[in-house]
């Protein structure tokens, strides 16, 4: 996953749904695929945490894109409802769960099918299929990485 160099507010309306499916291809991984990650086996290791309060960030922000015609609000609410998942998983009850051992837990086995869920949505796809100019170049990047939907 790339590191976002700009603030999120200066993100585009076009370029905001590309980092939210950036973010939901990794929540949608497979377990093994998340733990290679985490762990630093697949290229730089990956903090859950940040990938939690980025995955927050651009939903807050992903209003813009409903605005824009990028994303319905079906899409944006079920974005808001993974976040609240994954927000309610964090505290120092579940610390436990933010760790590589922790992908083994129920908890991100229910993330990993919201995920793939709002990834299957009908405006995801099309938006994947048919990004704007702005945002292809991060698409055609993360296109390889979409998880199977067997």
């Amino acid at each position: 996953m790339t590191q976002v160099s700009e603030p999120i507010a200066n993100q585009t309306s076009e370029v905001l749904p590309a980092r939210v499916v950036e973010q939901l291809i990794f929540l949608a991984s497979a377990k093994s695929r998340q733990i290679d990650k985490v762990g630093g086996l697949a290229g730089p290791a990956i903090d859950l945490n940040d990938v939690a309060e980025d995955f927050e960030n651009f939903t807050d922000a992903i209003w813009m894109s409903v605005e824009a015609g990028y994303i319905s609000l079906e899409t944006q609410r079920e974005l808001k409802s993974l976040s609240r998942m994954l927000e309610d998983m964090s505290g120092p009850d579940n610390a436990r769960l933010w760790l590589v051992s922790g992908l083994n837990a129920p908890e991100w086995d229910e993330v990993r099918r919201k995920a793939r869920e709002i990834l299957r949505s009908d405006d995801i796809l099309d938006f994947i299929s048919n990004p704007p100019k702005s945002a292809g170049s991060l698409i055609d990047a993360i296109r390889g990485d979409l998880p199977s939907f067997e």
